[in-house]
């Protein structure tokens, strides 16, 4: 689990990702949801979770621009936890 102070370090954008994957994973199921990033510059990003048997969770994340992908990159750290 992200806590808050994991998450501040990571970029504003990067947070809200984050924050969403943790809402969306509340329910425990397999889920696909979009979002707008702010700035609106760095575009869309689609997640989708996946719940394995063990209740693993894998969230694939799909970006609109590079360089949301490059900065979703450099955040992985936070992302991951």
């Amino acid at each position: 689990l992200i806590t808050h102070a994991m998450a501040t370090t990571a970029h504003p954008a990067t947070q809200a990702v984050i924050m969403n994957i943790q809402k969306a994973a509340n329910g425990g199921q397999d889920r696909v949801f979009s979002m707008q990033l702010e700035p609106p510059e760095l575009g869309r990003v689609e997640v989708r979770l996946t719940f394995s048997k063990n209740k693993t969770l894998k969230a694939h994340v799909i970006t609109e621009k590079p360089e949301t992908f490059m900065m979703l990159q450099r955040d992985a750290d936070a992302l991951q936890r």
